[in-house]
C-alpha cells in the first residue's frame, strides 16, 4: 500500500498489524501511558535516521469502567510511541508536548498589543 511505499522511499520498513514492542514496554515500565485494560497498536515505521534505530507506532489504550450492572472501556490514550537510539545514555527526561500547549506556557501565542 502507500504506507509501505512511503517509508521504503524514506529508507524505513512499515507493518500495519503490530504488537507493542520494547519501547511501549519501556513507556509502561516508567509510567509515561496511563493504566489500561484494553489495547491496540497499528502502524509501526521503523528503520535508521542517521544511523540511529528509530521506531514509530500508534497506540490505543483503554481503561474498564464499572457502573452498577453495566462495563464499558474509556480510552485513555490514544497517540504515537516513538522510540529513538541515543548515542549515549541520557540520564534525565525529555518532554514533549503539543506545541499549542508549549506555545501557551511560553506566551507565544499572545496576540501582539
Amino acid at each position: 500500500g502507500i504506507n509501505t511505499a512511503l517509508a521504503s522511499a524514506l529508507g524505513l520498513n512499515y507493518v500495519h498489524e503490530i504488537q507493542p514492542g520494547p519501547g511501549f514496554e519501556r513507556a509502561r515500565n516508567f509510567k509515561m501511558v496511563p493504566h489500561f485494560d484494553q489495547s491496540s497498536f497499528e502502524d509501526l515505521w521503523h528503520g535508521d535516521i542517521a544511523g540511529r534505530g528509530f521506531a514509530l507506532h500508534e497506540a490505543e489504550l483503554k481503561q474498564r469502567r464499572s457502573t452498577g450492572t453495566s462495563t464499558h472501556y474509556v480510552t485513555v490514550f490514544r497517540g504515537q510511541i516513538m522510540t529513538i537510539a541515543c548515542a549515549r545514555q541520557l540520564n534525565g527526561t525529555i518532554p514533549v508536548e503539543r506545541e499549542k500547549k508549549l506555545l501557551a506556557r511560553t506566551n507565544l501565542l499572545a496576540k501582539p498589543a
